[in-house]
């Protein structure tokens, strides 16, 4: 039987300005700074109070839960519009921003014993980033890029 899929959202957006030297945290190109900053205030403040946000190679993770799983969102942006190195000044409209909600268990719940337990925690987790999403008006949800 297999567990719930979440939803991974693209969208642009000029609620999310790219801040000077922001992807020295990540890799080169790959934004979200003020993405995960957002989506971490309002995880908060719809009761995850102990959101942490850490800077990866591919993006932004914010930890939501650590125990008795590992729940997080994963988000980022990436130019698509980009001819050559990227440009020193990068605008917010040129990136395609994604995000997706993630729940890692540890290999004994593999078994199946605890699954529906994880699937509503990943399941609500994703509602509520579905929801975040479609309620900011500077948000306009995009096709997944080929």
């Amino acid at each position: 039987m297999e567990g719930y899929s979440p939803a991974c959202y693209w969208f642009r957006a000029t609620r999310f300005p790219v801040l000077p030297d922001e992807d020295l945290d990540t890799s080169p190109g790959i934004y979200g700074r003020v993405l995960a900053h957002w989506l971490r205030d309002g995880l908060v403040a719809a009761g995850y109070r102990g959101a942490r946000l850490y800077p990866t190679p591919w993006g932004w993770c914010i930890v939501v839960s650590r125990h008795p799983q590992c729940l997080w969102v994963g988000c980022g942006g990436v130019l698509m519009e980009e001819d050559g190195p990227a440009p020193e000044v990068v605008r917010a409209d040129t990136v395609l921003w994604h995000c997706h909600a993630a729940c890692e268990r540890p290999a004994w719940w593999r078994l199946g014993w605890r699954r529906q337990d994880t699937d509503a925690v990943l399941r609500e987790l994703d509602l509520l980033l579905r929801r975040l999403l479609l309620e900011e008006p500077e948000i306009q949800q995009v096709e997944p890029p080929p």
